[in-house]
């Protein structure tokens, strides 16, 4: 399991210098107003694209920067704030009864009980918890008198070396596992084509994913010991080797040796977005855990993010930060 984010301490202390610099220079002492507060991007001109992200979409890289973006405020967060959240499962019209996921199940309530785990919702109503339940042709041994259970795999994660953990799971068409909470991170492994390995128990949590609970079946394998949080619960103690390129970005913190803490929410998905935020005269921003901005604490505010979280710029000093993206 590889941590994606783009923002360090060491470029983001540079880029926040250097934007209060050049605050400073500007200031002829006849006009102490912030420029273009909440109006227009002024000399700011449109932000440039952030950083290439890592090799598959994982590790931690520094950002490349890009054009502009320097001038960024309240009044032009859709050129600045670019990260766009996936569209999760939110679920469709369908009623009682309504074929969903391509045909391979009914929409119904949910067999694992309200508000469990284990099944989408697709294209069924959200408003009802309607869940996509699979029919007995979504199986492939339908016919084997299992009570139509998945197909057993084994989930690994990018990067991991041989020794490294891996986890039970079960093969599953790609539209019945839209609803785990690690479908970013989801691979293939030994599962037919259109099929995605998911876990019976989430790794990071050690809680049950509902995935081996369909039918008949149930999983083999106890639940995993959960990742060890760090940081006052805002970020996962991973092994180095899951940081990838950005192993040197993070710091061990009070984590055990050969671990390294990382977000939270970049941990679960390399493409989740840090909420957004307004970082006063830098602009735009995003909120980040405190942990990967602490030698910044005095240049930044709290603005709209939750505690232990600092609002970071989305650009400075005519840079993308990443944090944005």
């Amino acid at each position: 399991m590889t941590c994606s984010s783009r923002h360090t301490k060491r470029w983001l202390v540079g880029i926040v210098l250097l934007s209060a610099l050049a605050a400073c220079g500007d200031d002829d002492g006849d006009d102490d107003s912030p420029p273009d507060a909440g109006g227009d991007s002024g000399s700011g001109g449109k932000a440039g694209k952030g950083g290439s992200g890592g090799v598959g979409g994982t590790g931690m890289m520094r950002p490349t920067g890009g054009s502009g973006g320097g001038g960024a405020t309240a009044g032009n967060f859709a050129s600045a704030y670019m990260c766009e959240p996936a569209r999760g499962d939110v679920g469709g019209p369908g009623g009682v009864g309504s074929m969903c996921c391509n045909a391979l199940g009914t929409c119904a309530k949910n067999p694992n009980g309200d508000g469990e785990p284990g099944l989408p919702h697709d294209t069924c109503a959200a408003q009802s918890d309607l869940r996509c339940v699979p029919l007995p042709s979504a199986t492939p041994d339908e016919d084997a008198g299992t009570g139509g259970v998945f197909a057993s795999c084994r989930v690994t994660f990018p990067g991991a070396p041989a020794g490294a953990p891996s986890y039970e799971g079960r093969c599953l068409p790609a539209c019945f596992a839209a609803s785990s909470p690690l479908i970013a991170r989801l691979q293939r492994s030994s599962c037919g084509e259109a099929e995605l390995c998911t876990p019976c128990f989430n790794p990071l949590t050690g809680e049950s994913t509902g995935t081996c609970e369909l039918g008949e079946d149930s999983s083999t394998d106890p639940a995993p010991t959960a990742f060890t949080e760090c940081s006052e619960a805002s970020g996962y103690c991973i092994p180095a080797f899951a940081a990838g390129n950005s192993a040197g970005e993070l710091s061990k913190l009070t984590c055990a040796d050969g671990e390294l803490c990382a977000p939270k929410v970049k941990v679960a998905d390399p493409q989740a977005c840090f909420q957004r935020c307004l970082s006063g005269l830098l602009g735009p921003g995003a909120c980040v855990p405190e942990f990967l901005a602490s030698d910044l604490a005095a240049f930044l505010m709290q603005d709209t993010c939750a505690s232990g979280e600092l609002c970071a710029p989305c650009a400075a000093a005519g840079t993308r930060t990443g944090v944005c993206d």
